[in-house]
């Protein structure tokens, strides 16, 4: 009897466990796809990201924060995430996205990355970003909604500074572009 108990309410539990996560499915990507940028030391780069909104609430994005196995003398992050309005909740079956590009000017995208000019060349950091999200059941930007729930999602992210050959190699490039066009100058 005790034992049959136990079952009905562990199974009751994982039943339970399935619905609540079903129902909260939210997912985040990093653009460029995978998650990895480049750049010279001291150039500030960033990610865009896309999220998947695969409940029935309201999301709102609340921000970003950075994990990086190099120390913060590397560089910085700046979180640009939350400056989206909130994503609608799945219709129909079908849930909703929204694509968020990086743009430094606009302030738009998962955030951005400036590189401190002392990092060495042929360096790579690597780590994640975690998104910070809030689920209403109604949309919060009109001023209605109560908060349902809040979670995070965690993706993978790495920053690299490029070997030197990689600059030598594209100004040796330019330079024979140049010797060409000027040859065939003289040539006419």
């Amino acid at each position: 009897m005790f034992n049959r108990s136990i079952a009905q309410l562990l199974t009751l539990m994982f039943v339970l466990t399935l619905a609540v996560t079903a129902q909260a499915d939210v997912a985040f990507n990093l653009e460029p796809t995978g998650g990895g940028i480049s750049g010279a030391p001291g150039d500030t780069i960033g990610w865009g990201y896309t999220v998947s909104n695969d409940t029935t609430y309201w999301l709102w994005v609340g921000g970003s924060v950075i994990a990086m196995d190099k120390d913060s003398s590397w560089g910085t992050y700046t979180d640009t995430s939350f400056n989206v309005d909130p994503l609608a909740p799945m219709v129909g079956g079908i849930p909703s996205v929204l694509a968020v590009p990086f743009s430094p000017a606009g302030g738009t995208g998962a955030g951005s990355f400036s590189i401190d000019p002392t990092a060495p060349f042929g360096d790579m950091a690597r780590g994640y970003i975690t998104f910070n999200y809030t689920l209403y059941d109604a949309d919060p930007s009109q001023g209605g909604g109560t908060e349902m729930g809040y979670g995070s999602v965690d993706v993978n992210a790495t920053v690299a500074t490029p070997e030197p050959t990689t600059y030598l190699l594209l100004c040796l490039s330019l330079g024979v572009v140049g010797l060409v066009r000027r040859q065939l100058r003289q040539l006419r």
